[in-house]
Order: structure tokens, then C-alpha cells, then sequence
């Protein structure tokens, strides 16, 4: 791939050229429904440059799982204003937030898997419990009957050390 012999330069370029779409749709309407795409179109992107460099982001970890946790506590927010809106389109709405939900396990997954020893995701333990794993607990057993979920790959203790990511 065209990505592996990038410089620390590119790479930060890289990054910058993902997130800056982000950053400057905060001002425009979260809510909107083309803010949505644009965020699974971000997580959608992470996953691809995660595969391709993997560790050689390891010095932007922080600025992409910021941004990716800021990515789901807006989508959570806006499902819990849903329950109360008579939008037509609410139905699609909510798909798609459900839909952000999944990638974000599924990019939090590549961010696990690919850790070097060391790294520390502490800044973001407490929303990953709150957003995307203490909700779903209760079912658990259930959504995890038939195959194993991205929320119990999640949660796997190989993953991440809880004790060391914490002090």
C-alpha cells in the first residue's frame, strides 16, 4: 500500500485531513442526518487506515480515540432526544445511529487489538462503560446466544489492563 512508507509528516497530515471535517461540522447541525453519514464515514475511513498503518499512528491514538469517543456520546445523545421526536425520518435516523454504535466497537476492537504494550486508554474507560457497554449488560446473553458480539470482544480482560490503565 501507498500508506506504509509515509513519514511522521504525512501521517500527521493524514490524520488532520480525517479530522478536520469533524471538527469543523460541530458548529453546523449535529443532529442532521448528513452528520451522521459524515460520522460513519470517519469511522468508517479509521478502520481502513487502521488496518493499513496500524502502529505507525501510535503517536495520534489519542487525537483519533478522542474523536472517536466524541463520535458515539453524540450519537447516544441524539438516539435519547429520538425517543421524543416525531420526525418521519426518525426510523432512518435511528438506524444509523445504531449503525455508529457497531463501527465505534468495532474501531475501539482495532484499537485493542493493535495497543502496543504500554499504551494507556484511561482517558477514554470511563465513556467506553458509559456509552457502550453499561446499556447493553442487560442483554448481553441474549445478543450473544447466537455468535459473539463486538461488546463481548470489547470487554475481553486480554484487551486492556483495567488496574494499570487507571492509575
Amino acid at each position: 500500500s501507498a500508506f506504509k512508507g509515509c513519514s511522521i509528516q504525512e501521517i500527521d497530515l493524514l490524520v488532520e485531513l480525517i479530522l478536520r471535517p469533524l471538527n469543523s461540522s460541530r458548529d453546523s447541525a449535529r443532529n442532521s442526518t448528513s452528520t451522521v453519514k459524515r460520522h460513519l464515514g470517519f469511522l468508517s475511513l479509521l478502520g481502513d487506515v487502521m488496518k493499513t498503518l496500524g502502529r505507525q499512528l501510535v503517536h495520534r491514538w489519542e487525537d483519533l480515540l478522542d474523536q472517536t469517543i466524541q463520535v458515539v456520546l453524540e450519537s447516544q445523545s441524539r438516539m435519547e432526544t429520538l425517543a421524543n421526536d416525531a420526525n418521519p425520518q426518525r426510523t432512518l435516523l435511528e438506524s444509523q445511529l445504531k449503525k455508529v454504535r457497531v463501527q465505534t466497537l468495532h474501531r475501539l476492537n482495532d484499537f485493542f487489538q493493535l495497543s502496543p504494550p504500554g499504551f494507556s486508554f484511561s482517558k477514554c474507560i470511563n465513556p467506553i462503560f458509559d456509552v457502550l457497554i453499561s446499556p447493553k449488560l442487560p442483554a448481553l446473553a441474549a445478543e450473544t446466544a447466537q455468535a459473539p458480539s463486538d461488546l463481548s470482544y470489547l470487554v475481553q480482560p486480554q484487551r486492556f489492563d483495567v488496574d494499570a490503565d487507571l492509575t
